[in-house]
């Protein structure tokens, strides 16, 4: 039987895991809300008291001197690095932890890029206002400055020229902290979810997205499959294709960020998981294809399957309900939502009262709720998109 340590929480692995027939093996932190339930479906479950890397290491290896894990693995971003090295010093299955660093660390990525020809911009890594203003001088155009290491769309900003008299004192740059600056390139922003085994990069499907304006760019809605323009989807498989065998990524799925600016494409960014944002529901929603399981079962050497002909799938689509903040003053607009979609809404989720304080949408971390719609088409998600920006319906506290 498989043993599998995971690192971090995720309520769908502990499921997918122990479903699967294999042995789980948890280790898990303050900020995992596991009920007891779930921890009974572990062989072990291990409450760490924080998340250091030596202290994981030590632990983790002791225990796989005595259960011979067959994986150790962790979904979040976060420990993944950590994850991968503890796998690798272990020689046990895992994440490529070149990959790894080359996907969370923004100045590797751009660089990766650069060896694989005009599929990146021209960026800078920055520590101060100063060189962000030099960056704006040097580009004389719009540019976006984000953490180097960031990811769910925080602390992002697009900055003007109109802007290199003024840098906003909450972009807070200051000595010492590291932010990559990059030329603002304009065009339709989508997702591709690959999933690669033994080396072989298959593409699952192209998700497209609608963000929020200036300044935070958080996801509002996310569409699977999406279309692209005749002749882009080689292209962008390509692309992928080379930066996923470049970085040495073999095993296991991937969703990278990309722009079509005309007939050019620029990737954004990319990660070595699954998609997040319910990305994952989509997919099988759309074709019954299920990347989770897919993606533990190529890490951890299992048969694993490639995704299938998408020929007839279904569109699905995951709109957010987001804002600027304030007292809710009513809640009707979820009726009205409801009945535009009818029977193809598949769930909605929405945990607030009239007479809630919410927070203003700044990232992904700070949405208020979602609908997920079954057989969706551009038609319905136009008719209703307006209805998911609750601003007019928050009162200042």
């Amino acid at each position: 039987m498989k043993k599998v340590a995971l690192i971090g929480g995720w309520d769908a692995l502990v499921d997918l895991v122990t479903d699967l027939g294999y042995e789980l093996y948890l280790y898990y932190f303050d900020n995992d809300s596991y009920s007891e339930p779930y921890l009974n479906r572990c062989s072990l479950a291990v409450k760490m008291p924080s998340e250091n890397r030596e202290a994981l290491l030590t632990t983790v290896s002791s225990h796989h001197k005595k259960y011979h894990y067959d994986l150790i693995y962790s979904h979040k971003e976060l420990l993944q690095e950590t994850t991968s090295f503890i796998s690798e010093t272990l020689g046990v299955n895992g994440l490529n932890q070149q990959a790894v660093k080359l996907f969370r660390n923004k100045f590797e990525f751009r660089k990766l890029l650069e060896n694989l020809g005009d599929y990146t911009v021209r960026w800078a890594k920055v520590d101060s206002q100063a060189q962000v203003s030099q960056f704006l001088n040097n580009i004389k155009g719009p540019i976006i400055v984000k953490p180097y290491d960031g990811m769910g769309s925080r602390r992002i900003r697009k900055l003007t020229e109109n802007d290199n008299l003024n840098i906003p004192d909450n972009l807070d740059i200051t000595n010492g902290s590291l932010f990559i600056a990059e030329e603002y390139i304009a065009g339709k922003e989508y997702s591709a979810e690959f999933i690669s085994i033994d080396g072989k990069h298959h593409l699952v499907g192209i998700t497209s997205k609608t963000t929020s304006e200036s300044p935070y760019f958080f996801e509002i809605s996310h569409t699977f499959p999406a279309s692209l323009p005749a002749g882009m989807l080689t292209e962008v498989c390509s692309a992928i294709s080379a930066m996923l065998t470049q970085a040495k990524y073999d095993y296991g799925a991937s969703h990278t960020e990309f722009k079509l600016n005309d007939s050019r494409v620029v990737l954004i960014e990319s990660h070595t998981r699954v998609a997040g944002d319910k990305i994952p529901i989509l997919i099988k929603e759309s074709c019954g294809y299920d990347i989770i399981r897919e993606n533990l079962q190529t890490l951890l050497r299992e048969s694993s399957q490639a995704p299938p002909n998408n020929q007839f799938w279904q569109p699905t689509s995951i709109v957010y309900f987001y804002g600027e903040g304030g007292t809710l003053s009513q809640d009707t607009f979820l009726d009205t939502i409801k009945n535009e979609c009818g029977e193809k809404l598949l769930l909605l989720k929405f945990d607030y009262n009239v007479g809630d304080l919410l927070p203003e949408t700044v990232s992904s971390s700070t949405r208020y709720g979602f609908v997920i719609i079954t057989n969706t088409n551009s038609e319905l998600l136009s008719n209703i998109i307006h209805l998911f920006n609750l601003s007019e319906h928050l009162h200042p506290s």
